[in-house]
């Protein structure tokens, strides 16, 4: 993390679609839990241009609070859709939410919400590291509500890129 912070790391990009960086995070889920998961890609997502070892790192990041997070059960949906500007993926459950006074502070280091009391310990930092990796590659992540209750985990990378792909 303090890697990430102190810009001493360089992201490695190159242009992956989605689903090849969806496919190694899924992999690096425990097989139990595997089958939860569901997804909402639409066929026409345009790649985008991200150090593929950090990117799945965001994802898996996302994925296994989410399982950790929600019912025993319940389904985690990925999903992604892209206009003019971003390319945007989120990662929703079905648990118990952030609460509106927490949802800036669950990025910080070392923070565990109030939810945190009834999921696996841990040390508060894989949201702290999703979000360094997120703006290092020019991208925004935020926390929304999903009715009737959950959190849906959503990140946006810009397009600016597309016209140097193009280029390429």
């Amino acid at each position: 993390l303090s890697r990430l912070e102190s810009a001493a790391w360089r992201a490695s990009r190159e242009w992956y679609e989605f689903g090849e960086i969806l496919g190694t995070a899924i992999s690096r889920i425990p097989q139990r839990l595997r089958s939860r998961v569901s997804f909402l890609l639409p066929d026409d997502l345009p790649p985008i241009y991200v150090d593929f070892p950090q990117w799945t790192r965001v994802l898996q990041n996302l994925l296994e609070n989410a399982l950790s997070y929600s019912p025993a059960g319940s389904p985690v949906r990925v999903g992604a859709d892209a206009d003019q500007s971003f390319v945007r993926m989120w990662v929703e459950d079905e648990g118990p939410g952030i609460p509106p006074e927490e949802r800036e502070r669950i990025f910080e280091k070392f923070f565990r919400g109030t939810t945190s009391a009834s999921a696996p310990s841990g040390t508060g930092l894989g949201l702290a590291v999703t979000r360094e990796i997120v703006r290092s590659h020019g991208g925004r992540i935020w926390v929304e509500d999903v009715s009737p209750h959950g959190a849906r985990f959503v990140t946006a990378l810009p397009r600016q890129l597309d016209a140097e792909k193009e280029a390429v």
